[in-house]
């Protein structure tokens, strides 16, 4: 632990993706094979539900990061629109307290 705090540098190749693209949940599954017990045993029961589990893991968090990356796009997009079509961002009142808002005032009338 004491080579990794001193020199992470030299573990970035081997702990961090750096492959082409961003790392989706197909990437993530190919990175490890999965040990499976015998078929029918408890274990192998256990095991399957498990790995549905973290199927559903990887793929709710893809679906964030799209979900994030999509949510981005539009505010920046409806920001460019804001200027193009003259509104104005003012600071709310729910601002002032800490909270973040924002009021759009259309400036031009008709």
């Amino acid at each position: 632990m004491e080579a990794m705090a001193q020199h992470p540098e030299a573990f970035q190749a081997v702990l961090c993706y750096s492959g082409p693209g961003k790392l989706s949940s197909t990437e993530m599954t190919n990175l490890f094979r999965i040990g499976i017990s015998e078929r029918g045993s408890n274990r192998f029961n256990q095991e399957t539900q498990v790995i549905s589990y973290w199927y559903d893991y990887l793929q709710d968090i893809e679906d964030k990061l799209e979900e994030r990356e999509t949510k981005s796009v539009s505010k920046t997009k409806w920001s460019s629109q804001e200027e193009e079509e003259g509104y104005e961002e003012l600071e709310g009142p729910s601002t002032s307290k800490g909270m973040e808002s924002e009021m759009l005032i259309f400036n031009h009338y008709g």
